[in-house]
């Protein structure tokens, strides 16, 4: 049974569209979307604490088709897609794959899709016709999401690569052409959603993709000595929606661990009155994206960033994502500290 939009005890206009919401570049519509106060504050300290009280980084997988939310974190993943869906045009969709992650120190992410990762390492074939040199099978998920639970200020933006449009029914493979990438730095309380099929990193430091090694090394020590005293922590929740078959492994719907099921009941049945469902969709604050123009701002530069995992996980030979860009408009789009940005390759 569909619910009901809860924008609509607002106002009674037609269903929203993301166009509403996010974008200057109609062209970019279907690839990513950010928005901030997607949570009330104390529904985002009690998705936190669940997520610590879970204890690990491994991922569960969630019918929520055929299963009621049975965590704090289930809850909340629900509440945000159910609102999307009933909301918006959009069928974001049945299976729901889930991880936390909480981190006192900041590390990069290599660029990569997410993938069916057992069915890529069971099901091989040749890169090339006679080629001893073997790839995975790619699948990908319909769509991705971060949500930034606590960050601290920490500069490590999400970097979210567009590419030139292809097959549609093909989401999975080599990284094809590059146009540019989204710089999206980490704010506590914002909701990330990008294609599912779209290649992604962690940028950690900050300016690693216009930076040679050796300057990479020296801006990590210093970033350390500078905030080596002070205790911050990047906490996020990450989810995929897979409209068809999910991932292999996990089990669909395996059972939590016994602290999260103790905590959950304990929380909710105490008459604590705890609630972590989003905030109404016509209360998110959408970002529009800064789109950096292509001419150049200063000297060009290789953006350059390594690809996670091996020729098998990669589907390709090559180690890195390499594009020329504008120094001064790379600079200042990995450099900000809230404004999502969007660079163009030359």
């Amino acid at each position: 049974m569909s619910k009901r939009c809860r924008t609509d005890l607002y106002s009674s206009s037609d269903p929203i569209e993301y166009r509403n919401y996010i974008l200057d570049d109609e062209s970019d519509q279907e690839i990513l979307y950010a928005w901030d106060k997607v949570f009330p504050t104390k529904a985002l300290e009690t998705i936190n604490s669940a997520g610590k009280i879970r204890s690990h980084s491994f991922t569960s997988i969630f019918d929520r088709q055929t299963l009621e939310p049975r965590s704090f974190i289930e809850e909340a993943i629900v509440s945000i897609l159910d609102e999307l869906d009933s909301c918006t045009n959009t069928e974001s969709g049945r299976y729901i794959e889930y991880w936390f992650r909480s981190t006192k120190k900041v590390r990069m992410l290599e660029a990569h899709r997410d993938i069916d990762e057992t069915l890529c390492s069971k099901v091989q074939y040749p890169i090339e016709l006679g080629s001893d040199i073997k790839i995975g099978k790619q699948v990908c998920p319909t769509f991705g999401h971060v949500l930034y639970l606590n960050v601290d200020n920490i500069l490590a933006p999400t970097l979210v690569w567009d590419e030139e449009t292809q097959d549609d029914a093909k989401r999975f493979g080599a990284p094809q052409k590059m146009k540019g990438v989204w710089s999206v730095p980490a704010v506590s309380n914002r909701l990330l959603r990008f294609d599912g099929k779209a290649m992604h990193a962690v940028c950690y430091p900050h300016l690693r993709p216009i930076l040679g090694s050796e300057e990479i090394e020296s801006m990590i020590k210093e970033e350390y000595l500078n905030e080596g005293s002070k205790k911050k922590e990047r906490a996020v929740l990450l989810f995929n929606t897979w409209n068809d078959e999910p991932p292999l492994y996990p089990p669909i719907n395996e059972p939590l661990s016994n602290e999260e099921e103790s905590y959950y009941e304990y929380m909710g049945y105490m008459d604590r009155g705890v609630n972590v469902a989003c905030n109404p969709l016509v209360s998110w604050e959408a970002q529009s994206i800064t789109s950096m123009p292509k001419r150049d701002y200063g000297d060009s530069t290789t953006f350059r960033f390594p690809l996670l995992g091996g020729v098998s996980r990669r589907n390709c030979l090559k180690e890195y994502l390499e594009d020329n860009v504008s120094l001064g408009h790379a600079t200042d789009a990995l450099s900000s500290e809230f404004n999502v940005s969007k660079l163009y390759f030359i």
